[in-house]
């Protein structure tokens, strides 16, 4: 028989993992699930780990991973997912914020995703990974680009700072950045006002959004 597990509502937990321990999982064609106002502290593999679970949201949850190649969100092959004011630390080499695979027409906005570990990409948008907004999403990686854009020519997505003074969209095919994405220190959207640093190296952010 099949196990799945729809319309389910994970909130207000504290969860610690150690070794190969995933902290909150849902996996195998198990939809319209909520995973909100958790606290996971982990040394593991990955704090919350979404896979084929189409209209499923993630929200207000804290994460403080410090193991390496440890990813803080883990989303694959879902559509129409909801991932949104977030906090994402993450300290191991490798340890990738958020690791975004094969979702598509989905949303993810207002994170805050710190990464300190060497190659520890703040935002890996990998394979299939496309048709999907990135809005006002707080991103600095000390040791490693801060989006690492892996999803190939025939796939884009869009990536947009707004608010009431105005907004800047970069609509690319690839989105790779070496500079932190922060709003009010690179990106600015102030009165007479709007535009990205022009100190560091955008890489394919750099030119007209």
């Amino acid at each position: 028989s099949n196990n799945y597990a729809d319309d389910n509502n994970i909130t207000d937990n504290t969860v610690t993992t150690h070794s190969s321990s995933t902290g909150i999982q849902i996996a195998g064609l198990s939809h319209r699930n909520k995973v909100i106002n958790n606290t996971v502290l982990t040394d593991a593999i990955t704090a919350i780990n979404i896979g084929e679970s189409d209209n499923s949201t993630i929200s207000q949850n804290i994460i403080n991973a410090s193991g390496s190649s440890n990813y803080g969100i883990y989303v694959q092959t879902c559509n129409l997912v909801l991932v949104t004011n977030n906090t994402i630390n993450t300290s191991g080499s490798n340890g990738y914020g958020l690791y975004l695979q094969s979702m598509i027409n989905s949303n993810v906005s207002d994170n805050i995703v710190r990464t300190s570990g060497t190659n520890a990409y703040g935002m890996y948008l990998h394979s299939n990974t496309g048709n999907s907004t990135l809005l006002n999403n707080n991103i600095t990686s000390s040791l490693a680009i801060q989006i690492y854009d892996f999803t190939g020519e025939g796939t884009s997505n869009v990536l947009i700072y707004n608010n009431s003074f105005g907004q800047i969209l970069w609509n690319k095919t690839d989105l790779d950045t070496n500079i932190d994405l922060d709003i009010g220190n690179t990106i600015f959207l102030e009165n007479n006002l709007v535009g990205l640093t022009d100190s560091g190296t955008p890489d394919k952010l750099n030119g007209s959004a």
